[in-house]
């Protein structure tokens, strides 16, 4: 295994463990100030880390090359559909506690086949078909276009991203834009897609593999933008939070952008020796982030107001140990029923 994908293995790993407490928020019980800065600070660089990494292996591996491409989106798209099925039993729970069979079965089977299509099936997979369609437009773009030209393709289509998002208030305040974002969150519920939000960072990944040996800054100099983009991070989401601009999301922001460049070179440049712990993270990690919601799911349905869900920190713990467990059951049936690894 490579060195730097030992290192992406593991930040992938921690990164894993962020979008838990993204979702669990750990301290909500004794301090605002602190859940704060962990959910809209800290782990906002979890999910573009995912993307980011994706890119840049792929290109690593296949430069986009058509054969490798059909391989992993046909692996991805098989992933989709087996999470699709195990959470879609929560789906129609979540149906019968709205009460939303009053309205019919088919209005809630065609939403449900539209969230599958565009948006995601079920909270936190979103993340399959959003890497599947924005590697699929690197692949259909880099055909004309080089990568770097992909990148900058990509920054508009971002910053209409963050006007959908982050600065959604500020963009109800400009009558045309409200319109426009009127008539899309008429048909779409989120805009974190793969055009919208995925395709961004999965450029970026492949321009740091095709630019890797002109980048490469040496480690103070990434580590001082790191703090300095981490820091400019802060100031922009305590702004958004003070105006009230972020009510359709926290996590597209504008530093997200240099913060997550710099801290993927500085990954990048680490060097770790190779003990075979980087190979079961790599597994971990994408379980983690793939199978948290069947505990949270679970907590939110039926343990309301319990032992577990009453303390932040408790709710946390139990809900990492209860997603490590899942994973190693997965990972540990995999090696004796193969089929299993297409979960992962």
């Amino acid at each position: 295994m490579k060195t730097q994908y030992r290192t992406i293995d593991l930040f992938k790993f921690i990164c894993a463990i962020l979008i838990i407490i993204l979702h669990t928020a750990p301290f909500s019980s004794y301090s605002k100030v602190l859940s704060f800065a962990t959910r809209t600070i800290l782990t906002t660089v979890a999910v573009p880390f995912f993307f980011i990494s994706s890119g840049f292996i792929t290109r690593e591996k296949s430069n986009y090359q058509t054969a490798y491409i059909k391989r992993y989106a046909k692996r991805i798209f098989m992933m989709y559909v087996i999470w699709s099925v195990v959470y879609f039993p929560f789906v129609v729970l979540k149906w019968q506690f709205d009460e939303a069979f009053i309205d019919g079965i088919i209005p809630i089977v065609l939403e449900y086949i539209k969230d599958f299509v565009f948006e995601g099936s079920y909270s936190t997979i979103w993340f399959l078909p959003t890497l599947l369609t924005s590697t699929l437009l690197v692949w259909i773009l880099h055909k004309k276009f080089s990568y770097l030209q992909i990148f900058l393709i990509s920054l508009p289509v971002y910053i209409f991203t963050l006007a959908g998002s982050s600065y959604y208030g500020l963009s109800q305040k400009i009558p045309f834009l409200e319109a426009v974002f009127d008539a899309y969150y008429g048909f779409f519920d989120t805009i974190k897609n793969g055009v919208c939000f995925g395709l961004i960072f999965v450029s970026l990944g492949a321009l740091i593999s095709e630019k890797k040996d002109e980048i490469i800054l040496g480690n103070k100099k990434n580590l001082l933008a790191i703090v300095i983009f981490w820091g400019l991070l802060a100031v922009e989401q305590l702004c958004l939070a003070f105006l009230n601009w972020n009510s359709k999301g926290v996590d597209t922001t504008v530093m997200i952008l240099p913060l997550s460049f710099f801290l993927f070179v500085f990954i990048l440049n680490l060097q770790l020796e190779d003990n075979g712990i980087y190979a079961r993270m790599r597994k971990y990690s994408l379980l983690l982030f793939l199978c948290q919601r069947i505990p949270i799911t679970i907590a939110e349905m039926w343990l309301k107001d319990t032992i577990i869900t009453a303390n932040s920190v408790v709710y946390f713990i139990s809900v990492f140990v209860c997603t490590m467990l899942i994973s190693y059951i997965i990972i540990h049936l995999s090696n004796h029923v193969k089929v299993i690894k297409y979960i992962y």
